[in-house]
């Protein structure tokens, strides 16, 4: 059987005396240091940090199923975006098909102006080619009949100086 030596000195030099010594000391380091409110804060920053793990948590797996329900929706988005492509492409076949047939009108308008302006250019040429030969052929029968009529020769120049004479001077 163990013996407890409970005299001052047996005491001093047994286990049981340091241990409360550390004991002692725990607590006044416990008291002085708030330890409770320390451990409580430390308990509630844990708390606080697993609740918002678990928060992030939550949040990551809402995004998580929204990034699945747009991963399932994408098909269809494919489809909307080709149809819209194609609806896109045919306006603008539409369109340029239009504005092609616009300019050919305009360019053969255009051309039958040129073409009427050039045969009004050569008719007015010709014409007056024409007149001047007429005037050329009326001026030869003229001078002809001038010179095989001598009657009308002399009767021309009657007629003229009667012209004349009827002209007042001023």
């Amino acid at each position: 059987m163990p013996v407890v030596d409970l005299t001052f000195k047996g005491l001093l030099e047994g286990n049981f005396f340091n241990f409360i010594i550390v004991f002692a000391l725990l607590v006044w380091l416990f008291i002085k240091y708030n330890a409770s409110r320390a451990l409580d804060d430390a308990k509630n920053e844990i708390t606080e940090s697993i609740q918002k793990s678990d928060d992030e948590k939550n949040d990551s797996i809402k995004t998580l199923e929204q990034a699945k329900n747009e991963v399932n929706k994408l098909p269809d988005k494919l489809v909307k975006i080709s149809e819209d492509a194609k609806k896109t492409v045919d306006s603008f076949k539409k369109a340029a098909a239009a504005e092609l047939e616009q300019t050919l009108k305009r360019y053969e308008e255009n051309a039958e102006k040129v073409i009427k302006t050039e045969i009004q250019k050569v008719n007015n040429a010709l014409q007056k080619e024409l007149a001047i030969k007429v005037i050329d052929a009326a001026q030869e029968k003229t001078l002809n009949r001038l010179e095989n009529e001598s009657d009308l020769h002399r009767d021309f120049i009657s007629k003229a100086i009667d012209k004349i004479e009827e002209t007042e001077i001023k």
